[in-house]
C-alpha cells in the first residue's frame, strides 16, 4: 500500500486514521491522524526520499535522531517512524492549540498586545527548551514563531527539527540555512556559528511578540541581509513593557555571539525569577521517558548514534529506533505471592488449628513465646509437664512439612491449649488416688476428645471397589 495512494484527497497510512493536512515544507508535509489502537491524535510528518539525493536523505533521517535524543517537555516528542514505499514517516506529537505564528497574526489583527506575563511564560520555555538541545550538542538553526508549538494547559514545545546540526567537539557550523528574517548575522555573514545563532532568532521571536513585526525587514533580500548585519532595527517602544524585558530583548539581538545571554543565564536571572511561577507544570501524559535508544539498544544520555541512510532504501527500517507509546508500555508483572508458612516438624497442626510457629522467608517478626503452667492434668488424671512452644525454633534443622504423621495425645492436649488461651489453675490431688466427680467429668471429657481427634487425623478407609459386574453394550462394528 502507497502511501501517496488518494483517498478522499489525503494519503493513507497503515493503523492510523488521517484527519487532515496541518501544512507542509521543503522537507514534505505533515498530517493531523488518529491512531486505531488507542485513538490517540498524533501528527505525521510524510518526506519523500526517493526524490532526494543521499546527503538530502541524510538530512531528513536525522530529525528522527534527534528527536529521539532529546527527551524533555518543551520539545516535540518522537513515537514512532516507519518507511512506507520510499515515503520517510514520523510520528510525533501533536500540539492541538496550533503554532505562535497564529496568535501572532491574530494578536496583530486585533491590535491586541500580548500580556507581559503571557511574553515571560512563552519565553522561559523556549529557553528550557533551548537548553535541553543546547545540552546535547544540537542548534536547531530555524527557531520561529511557526515550529513553536502549543499543547494544553499553556505547555509549549519546540518543534521541527528538520535541519537541526548536531555539533561535535565544539566545532562550528558554516552551512547557509534557515528563515532569513530569523537569521543571525554570523549565518548572513558566513561566518562559523554556534549556539548563539538560536539565541539571536530567539531575540527576533521576542520582539514579535512584543511590536508584531519582525526586527529587520527589506525591499530586497540584499536590503534584509545588509541590515540583520549590520544590526539595524528599531528600538522596542520603552512604556509597553518592563525595561527588564526590553533590554533582554535588545541584548539577544546583538550582532555579536559574545554578548548574547544563553539560556541558563535567562532563567537564573533576577528578571526571569520573578515570574518563574508562572510557568505550566507538565502534565503526565506530555512528561516523555527518561530512555533514549542507541543502535545496540541500549539507554544512554548521549545523543543517538548517527543513523546510516543505505542506497536500498528497503533496508533502511532496520537501522530506524523502536516505537514508543505511552499506551504500549507493559505493567510490570506483580510479584508472586509469599510462599505459606510451614508447619513445625516436632508439631504437627490439624485442619483449622492455630499453628504453635511459624517459618516465613520474608523476615516477618514471630510472635512471641507462650508458657503454660507448672502441669496439666491428664486423660488419666496424671499430672504432666507443662509444654513452652519457642516460635521459630523447633531442634537442629528447619521445619519442614510433614502432615502424615499421627499427632500423639499429648501433642493435640498441647494444641488445644494453644487454642484455647490459658487454662484454669490445675485440678487438686485426692488422697489415696482418688478423684472427685468434676475431676472425672473433666478426664472423661479430655479422653473423649483425645479419642476425636484421633479419629478425625485417621487415615481415611480405601473405597470399596463396586463389585457389580459391568455391561458394556454391544457395538457392532462394519468393517468395508
Amino acid at each position: 500500500m502507497a502511501a501517496s495512494s488518494a483517498y478522499s484527497g489525503l494519503p493513507r497510512f497503515p493503523n492510523f486514521k488521517v484527519h487532515k493536512l496541518l501544512g507542509k515544507g521543503s522537507y514534505g508535509k505533515v498530517y493531523k491522524v488518529e491512531r486505531e489502537s488507542d485513538k490517540q491524535l498524533y501528527a505525521i510528518k510524510e518526506a519523500d526520499l526517493g526524490s532526494m539525493s543521499q546527503a538530502e536523505r541524510a538530512d531528513a533521517v536525522n530529525e528522527v535522531r534527534l528527536l529521539v535524543s532529546i527527551s524533555h517537555h518543551n520539545v516535540i516528542r518522537y513515537h514512532e517512524a516507519f518507511l512506507l514505499g520510499n515515503k520517510l514517516c514520523t510520528v510525533m506529537e501533536y500540539a492541538p492549540f496550533g503554532d505562535l505564528r497564529y496568535y501572532i497574526s491574530k494578536g496583530a489583527k486585533k491590535k491586541l498586545p500580548f500580556p507581559e506575563e503571557a511574553i515571560w511564560r512563552i519565553l522561559l520555555q523556549l529557553c528550557r527548551g533551548l537548553q535541553a538541545l543546547h545540552s546535547q550538542n544540537v542548534i536547531h538553526r530555524d527557531i520561529k514563531p511557526a515550529n513553536i508549538f502549543l499543547c494544553v494547559n499553556d505547555l509549549l514545545k519546540i518543534g521541527d527539527l528538520g535541519i537541526a546540526k548536531a555539533l561535535t567537539n565544539m566545532n562550528f557550523a558554516r552551512t547557509q540555512i534557515g528563515t532569513p528574517c530569523y537569521m543571525a548575522p554570523e549565518v548572513w555573514s558566513g561566518r562559523p556559528y554556534s549556539y548563539g545563532s538560536d539565541m539571536w532568532s530567539l531575540g527576533a521571536v521576542l520582539y514579535e511578540m512584543m511590536t508584531f513585526r519582525t526586527p529587520m525587514e527589506g525591499r530586497t533580500i540584499v536590503d534584509l541581509r545588509n541590515r540583520i548585519v549590520g544590526g539595524r532595527f528599531t528600538p522596542v517602544p520603552s512604556g509597553s513593557y518592563s525595561p527588564e524585558l526590553i533590554s533582554l530583548c535588545h541584548s539577544l539581538l546583538s550582532t555579536e555571539p559574545s554578548k548574547r545571554p544563553s539560556p541558563a543565564s535567562i532563567l537564573g536571572s533576577t528578571a526571569a525569577s520573578k515570574w518563574l511561577h508562572v510557568l505550566p507544570e507538565p502534565p503526565a501524559a506530555h512528561r516523555p521517558p527518561a530512555r533514549r535508544w542507541t543502535s545496540d539498544g541500549s539507554s544512554k544520555a548521549a545523543l543517538l548514534d548517527t543513523i546510516v541512510v543505505p542506497r536500498d532504501l528497503k533496508q533502511l527500517p532496520k537501522h530506524l529506533p523502536p516505537p514508543s507509546y505511552d499506551t504500549d508500555v507493559v505493567q510490570p508483572a506483580q510479584p508472586p505471592p509469599p510462599p505459606p508458612p510451614s508447619v513445625s516438624a516436632s508439631v504437627s497442626v490439624p485442619p483449622g488449628g492455630q499453628r504453635a510457629s511459624s517459618w516465613c522467608s520474608c523476615g516477618a517478626v514471630p510472635p512471641p513465646a507462650v508458657s503454660r503452667p507448672s502441669s496439666v492434668l491428664g486423660a488419666a488424671g496424671v499430672s504432666r509437664p507443662s509444654v513452652k512452644v519457642v516460635p521459630g525454633h523447633s531442634g537442629s534443622r528447619p521445619p519442614t512439612r510433614e502432615p502424615s504423621r499421627q499427632p500423639s495425645p499429648a501433642e493435640v492436649r498441647s494444641i488445644l491449649d494453644n487454642r484455647r488461651g490459658p487454662l484454669p489453675p490445675p485440678f487438686p490431688r485426692m488422697p489415696n488416688g482418688a478423684v472427685s466427680s468434676a475431676a472425672a467429668a473433666a478426664a472423661a471429657a479430655a479422653a473423649a476428645a483425645v479419642a476425636a481427634y484421633q479419629q478425625r487425623w485417621a487415615p481415611n478407609p480405601q473405597p470399596i471397589a463396586f463389585q457389580a459386574p459391568r455391561s458394556i453394550p454391544y457395538r457392532r462394528l462394519s468393517i468395508s
